[in-house]
């Protein structure tokens, strides 16, 4: 019956093997090859194995080679996965490049959560005014969904509280019918 289970392989479908490739070679030889384009995947992948060196290294590589380009990506993973001491490090540098990051293309892909805590400080080295118009063309970006569902219920003239579930028109050919 346990050899059985040994005679089957086991597919981890969530993880790129590249990354599993990085994982395994911390594994087994206390260091690690990454780069920018594989290090955001790798912390995810680091925490769920509990993994908090790999972690540690992830975030010091990232620190090190921190760019305009790769500003946001950082803080949304720091973000969302709760890595406190590494918001703030991010931050600093947020705070510190403000006008150019802010104006990046990755900068509108940034959650909510994640833009509410970098305006939460003081020392973003950016004109308010730039700083409000920046936030507005965010604000607009990510509101395309609720404007699209507000619309439909214009459209629909119904109560933007109501469900949309409509019925086909009088005379709307049904499949199977």
């Amino acid at each position: 019956m346990l050899e059985d289970i040994f005679d089957e392989p086991y597919l981890i479908s969530d993880m790129h093997p590249d990354i599993f490739f990085i994982i395994l070679q911390s594994i087994y030889t206390n260091c690690c090859q990454i780069n920018m384009k594989k290090v955001m995947h790798l912390i995810p992948a680091a925490m769920e194995y509990g993994m908090s060196d790999l972690v540690k290294i992830c975030e010091e590589y990232i620190g090190e080679s921190i760019t305009i380009d790769t500003a946001c990506d950082a803080m949304q993973a720091a973000v969302t996965f709760g890595l406190d001491h590494f918001k703030r490090t991010l931050l600093s540098f947020f705070e510190q490049h403000a006008k150019e990051i802010f104006s990046s293309k990755s900068f509108n892909e940034l959650s909510g959560s994640t833009l509410a805590y970098i305006l939460q400080s003081d020392e973003l080295t950016m004109d308010e005014g730039e700083l409000l118009k920046a936030v507005k063309g965010w604000a607009v970006v990510n509101s395309v969904e609720q404007i699209s569902v507000a619309w439909k219920h214009r459209a629909l003239k119904t109560p933007i509280n109501s469900s949309l579930e409509t019925a086909p028109r009088k005379g709307t050919k049904l499949e199977g019918s």
